[in-house]
């Protein structure tokens, strides 16, 4: 088993936090500033927030495992749950840029399920803009942030041509 912990984008990470810390610091202003409906909308406000908290914590335990027949992509169930892809179904995996497309399914810039023009639907969990892979099976396409994709590509096709 080879489990691939991403590099995460310090952008990414920066961003999620500065949110987050945005949307507390609104939440209390609104309690304070607005007495009569302040304090519905700052737990709203606080549910929001903690959303957020929770996808900066999936960011950093996302995982990519090679098993002995398939690979597992642990995601939270935010942004389309872990996925199980078998090696037998793969067709092709290379290395890819990570790409712009139009969001079908997700909560954040995380990942989800995207339409790609060049590829249909596909599913992605982007933890850094630089490391794109592409797994394409017949039923859908994967683009995940592998940390050394390269070495990543090479133990993947090693397990699928087992």
């Amino acid at each position: 088993m080879y489990v691939n912990r991403p590099s995460v984008s310090r952008w990414i990470s920066l961003f999620y936090i500065l949110t987050a810390v945005f949307l507390g610091v609104l939440g209390i202003w609104i309690a304070l500033a607005i007495p009569k409906i302040g304090l519905l909308v700052s737990i709203v406000i606080a549910a929001i927030d903690a959303l957020i908290l929770y996808l900066i914590v999936s960011i950093y335990r996302t995982r990519y495992i090679l098993t002995e027949d398939e690979i597992l992509i642990k995601a939270p169930i935010l942004v389309g749950g872990s996925k199980k892809i078998r090696f037998k179904e793969v067709r092709e995996v290379q290395r890819t840029f990570v790409p712009f497309g139009l969001r079908l399914f997700g909560a954040s810039f995380y990942g989800g399920y995207y339409h790609i023009p060049s590829l249909g639907r596909t599913f992605m969990l982007i933890t850094n803009y630089s490391d794109g892979v592409l797994i394409r099976t017949d039923k859908l396409n994967y683009i995940i942030t592998p940390s050394n994709p390269d070495k990543f590509i090479e133990r993947f096709k090693a397990k699928m041509y087992v």
